[in-house]
């Protein structure tokens, strides 16, 4: 029993003497656990979290995105149907993009052919969100124009023109402002000749000056495009700005290549996107931005000529078209000011040089082909 005692005091020390180690060891892998998971939170907090935190707030940006897409698909559709109800038939258009899936922007008159055929002669396109309502036939369009003139009397909302002239001049202008410049335009157009004999002299002497250009080709191919428009553009010239231009003047050619440019882009389908959707189209890429910074020269050259006149304007001798618009405009007359006569000038052009070059162009060809038309009776 004397030895019972120490022997226990003996395993007590043993026991504690080889648990030290232990607990030693198990401090040391706590301490180098902890010192881990330190370091994972820093290297967390400083790259995981960041790009976690990244991640979310795209998707919820991408979500909000989404729904806001839809939320704007569902209200432009329902907005779409409702306007349907009170239009003519016609294709069923898409939010948006309207009815441009139907309609091939190069071979326009096949197209409304077609619809007219299917949906009658009066048919419903849609330019986007916005209805056009299309007349097909010789009857509908007499019967809209003579018949029910004051309803059919207004002007279309062409957003590339209302981003160029601001809705100022003739073509995308509607109410007492626009009836009152369009019967300035048409009196006074007549005053300067056309529809007279006054005009037919200076349309002759323009003609020969445009056979001399063809006759220095010495009989070798070319396009009569430009020569066309020269002449048609000379024209106009001399009754809107009382004077004419060389055909290889430079500012001339910068001109007609504006207009060429600016009738091509309301031609093509990019043109027809632009007018449907302007406020996307705005954000987006594209030829249309070249073409608005374009027609910017186009103004300017305008604004000059009106500057020039208005320092020599005579108001007992009125020259030209200008002359007479800057006469109302010191009357202080109702729609007639600067940036009124900037727009009506544009629109003359625009509308004027190459749908006439182009109709004389098309005459030629006709001559060309049927040769008989050209012997005298």
């Amino acid at each position: 029993m004397d030895g019972a005692p120490s022997q226990i005091y003996s395993n007590f020390s043993t026991t504690e003497i080889r648990r030290t180690p232990v607990n030693s060891d198990l401090n040391s892998r706590r301490a180098s656990f902890v010192i881990r998971l330190k370091q994972k939170r820093k290297y967390w907090q400083r790259y995981q979290y960041p790009c976690v935190k990244q991640g979310m707030e795209l998707a919820i940006t991408a979500a909000l995105f989404f729904c806001i897409l839809l939320g704007g698909l569902f209200l432009t559709s329902w907005k779409i149907h409702q306007k349907r109800r009170t239009l003519p038939p016609g294709p069923i258009p898409l939010p948006f993009l309207g009815t441009l899936r139907t309609i091939k922007p190069d071979l326009l008159y096949n197209t409304y052919l077609q619809l007219s055929e299917k949906y009658g002669p009066v048919v419903t396109v849609w330019m986007g969100s916005e209805p056009v309502v299309l007349l097909c036939g010789y009857d509908t369009v007499k019967d809209a124009l003579v018949n029910h003139a004051e309803e059919f009397g207004g002007r279309a909302v062409v957003s590339s023109d209302i981003k160029v002239t601001g809705s100022t001049g003739i073509i995308s202008s509607n109410g007492a402002e626009w009836q009152a410049r369009r019967r300035f335009t048409i009196t006074t157009l007549r005053n300067f000749g056309m529809g007279k004999r006054s005009m037919d002299e200076r349309v002759q002497l323009e003609a020969h000056k445009l056979i001399q250009v063809i006759k220095d080709t010495d009989g070798k191919a070319f396009n009569p495009m430009k020569q066309l428009q020269s002449s048609v553009a000379n024209v106009i010239f001399l009754v809107v700005f009382g004077e004419r231009f060389d055909y290889k003047d430079q500012d001339l050619l910068q001109l007609l290549h504006i207009v060429d440019q600016h009738m091509l882009f309301l031609r093509s389908s990019v043109g027809q996107l632009y007018n449907s959707i302007p406020t996307i189209m705005d954000y987006l890429p594209g030829p249309h931005h070249r073409i608005l910074k374009e027609s910017q020269f186009l103004r300017d050259f305008i604004q000059k000529k009106i500057d020039s006149h208005r320092l020599t304007l005579d108001t007992e001798f009125p020259r030209d078209f200008i002359d007479f618009f800057l006469m109302k405009e010191n009357k202080k007359e109702f729609g007639f000011k600067n940036e009124n006569l900037v727009a009506s000038v544009f629109d003359i052009l625009i509308a004027g040089i190459e749908t006439t070059a182009g109709s004389i162009l098309y005459s030629l060809l006709v001559m060309v082909k049927y040769p008989h038309i050209q012997v005298p009776t």
